[in-house]
């Protein structure tokens, strides 16, 4: 109800999140329940492409980019049937995804694609991701993969400069709103720099266990606090996962008839491969810088996930290569067992809804009905 200049700066307006943005636009006045299209769309496209992608690659004898695409998609029904629709998170983590999936497709299956086409792709989705939320901005870190193999004679500079002046109509109105070009982003701030300063102290404090924004980050007092706090949850969150994913290995592993020796030969031949490594640090990296400034789990929901993928990848690869009937009737097993689980959470879900409120969904005339007690 308001042009630009009219906004005024608070401290959660400010974060100007695109895709809050694209949720208002797609959105019908006389039909509340489209508030909830945009998210569940993007949600369902993305797990309608990991099962297409890890059908169709294992086929194509693509291996990389089928397990990448099977882990993804048993998180996904597996793990994040919990949170809430439309927050900035998932959305977010699904960019971050496709963006692995294009760098992988391109490095480790020798995809035909020109490497300046998918590094203008890739540049484009780093930027969509930062601007649903800024805490995904070490995604530009994988850009380095690409980087340095591009073609500068073939490129197209006036696409590339297009896209990089894309999010300088976000950054412009952050600025307006907030008086920081990436509002809390301190370094960022023309105006509004002690309430930026505070700002980060808060999510820093909160994301390290300390709800009442009240302790020291000087030292790494915080660390046992963050255990009391986030460790029941992180656990909650990838126990069963790792078990998931580890399972097969350790049962071949230590099957008395397969030779461990070649098991772990072939292991090293994948861990220490150059392109295998370098974008494992780049994972180890991002973990350690959210670890250390801001280690709330949705805040790391990407990174997480992918160092695990990446460590457990190559004892998938391995046993795809010797052990594959095996894998494919383990991973058919899981994947009905995890969709029953999926649905199951959703009806249960509904349910919930419906016994807290008179009428779904739960809005009217654009407002959130009041909860009923039981």
């Amino acid at each position: 109800e308001k042009n630009l200049f009219e906004i005024l700066h608070h401290r959660r307006i400010s974060y100007n999140s695109h895709w809050l943005f694209l949720n208002s636009i797609y959105t019908l006045s006389f039909f509340s329940s489209t508030l909830f299209i945009l998210s569940s769309l993007f949600f369902s496209i993305s797990v309608y492409d990991f099962t297409n992608l890890s059908r169709t690659m294992i086929q194509k004898n693509k291996h990389y980019l089928s397990i990448i695409s099977f882990f993804c998609l048993i998180f996904f029904l597996g793990i994040l049937t919990k949170l809430k629709d439309l927050g900035t998170d998932i959305p977010g983590v699904i960019v971050s995804i496709y963006i692995i999936i294009l760098i992988t497709n391109k490095i480790f299956e020798k995809s035909n694609d020109k490497i300046n086409n998918i590094f203008l792709i890739t540049l484009l989705f780093c930027q969509f991701a930062i601007i649903i939320k800024i805490s995904n901005a070490l995604v530009f870190l994988f850009l380095i993969l690409l980087f340095f193999k591009i073609r500068y004679r073939e490129l197209n500079y006036y696409l590339f400069f297009l896209i990089c002046i894309i999010p300088m109509l976000w950054l412009f109105q952050n600025y307006v709103i907030s008086g920081c070009l990436v509002w809390p982003i301190t370094i960022t701030c023309f105006s509004n720099t002690d309430l930026a300063i505070n700002e980060i102290y808060i999510i820093e404090s909160f994301a390290k266990g300390d709800q009442s924004a009240s302790m020291k980050l000087n030292n790494l007092n915080w660390i046992i606090i963050w255990f009391e706090n986030h460790s029941t949850k992180m656990l909650e969150t990838y126990f069963i996962y790792l078990v998931i994913l580890l399972f097969p290995f350790l049962y071949i592993y230590f099957n008395k008839k397969d030779n461990k020796a070649l098991i772990i030969n072939f292991l090293k031949n994948i861990y220490f491969e150059n392109n295998y490594k370098f974008l494992l640090l780049l994972i180890f990296i991002c973990n350690l810088i959210w670890f250390f400034f801001a280690p709330a789990y949705r805040f790391g929901i990407f990174y997480n996930l992918f160092i695990i993928i990446f460590l457990s990848l190559p004892l998938w690869l391995y046993m795809i290569k010797n052990n594959f009937q095996f894998i494919l009737k383990y991973s058919r097993i899981i994947l009905i067992i995890v969709f029953i689980y999926f649905i199951f959470e959703n009806i249960i879900r509904l349910d919930w809804y419906m016994e807290r409120y008179d009428i779904w969904p739960p809005i009217n005339q654009g407002e959130l009905l009041e909860r009923k007690e039981i």
